[in-house]
């Protein structure tokens, strides 16, 4: 993976940057959000509400012990979906993430590999076009970033790069779809803002349905495996996000 020199502040947030599962997500939507903006019910995000169609091929970012994305393997069997089109990955390098997460990291990555779902690590959310220079998706799932501390200037700084790098593997017509908390502090990290950044608009919230996943497996993570974990996961919301068709351009 690995990013492009940059100033040496910035390097110091790229070290720190955990882009997997964290011990918490980031901003509300702002007071900026139109009543437009759809708020769908369907809650098994990408499942829900159309999100996810039949030939879509989806990008998981930054997963912790791949609970997550074996979540989403699973309905994928069950919707008959191909499974080359279901991209799992992780921050970590394989050893690190076994070591962090355990026996639920080595079997999880196990059975999807089994499946044939593809798992890679070492990818960094804010540069995913270093993992996959040629390849564009229609779903990027990126669940409760964070750089494993709370510093507000350097969580604003990993959304703004992310999705500035998630654009670029964006299909036509594609979605970003970022899970989050929605209270203090992630309320000041400007996800909104800055996503738009990236010229991409908010045009849908999904409740984050904490017990169904739960009960197909997925426990939340955190960057730093002794963190103080989330408390109330049934809190936040997944936010999706399109490319603004008045900048709609190939990159």
């Amino acid at each position: 993976m690995g990013m492009s020199k940059k100033k040496s502040a910035a390097k110091n947030v790229k070290r720190k940057r955990q882009a997997g599962a964290s011990s918490d997500g980031f901003a509300s939507v702002s007071a900026s959000a139109s009543a437009s903006v759809k708020r769908d019910s369907s809650n098994f995000v990408p499942f829900g509400g159309g999100i996810l169609r039949g030939k879509d091929t989806c990008l998981v970012i930054g997963d912790g012990d791949f609970s997550f994305s074996w979540c989403i393997a699973r309905q994928y069997r069950k919707c008959r979906f191909s499974a080359n089109h279901l991209v799992c990955t992780s921050y970590d390098g394989v050893d690190a993430a076994t070591k962090k997460y355990g026996n639920v990291a080595t079997e999880c990555i196990q059975r999807l590999k089994e499946s044939g779902f593809c798992v890679q690590h070492d990818v960094d959310g804010t540069n995913i076009s270093a993992a996959f220079p040629s390849r564009k998706f229609h779903n990027i799932i990126f669940n409760f970033p964070h750089v494993g501390a709370q510093r507000v200037h350097e969580n604003r700084a990993l959304l703004r790069d992310f999705f500035a790098s998630a654009r670029k593997r964006l299909h036509p017509g594609g979605k970003v779809l970022v899970t989050i908390k929605i209270c203090p502090p992630y309320n000041g990290w400007n996800i909104e803002e800055n996503a738009a950044r990236s010229h991409l608009i908010l045009t849908n919230v999904v409740s984050f349905d904490a017990a169904l996943y739960y009960r197909l497996g997925y426990r939340h993570r955190t960057t730093k495996a002794d963190a103080v974990k989330l408390q109330n996961v049934r809190d936040s919301k997944t936010f999706v996000f399109q490319k603004d068709p008045r900048f709609d351009v190939a990159v």
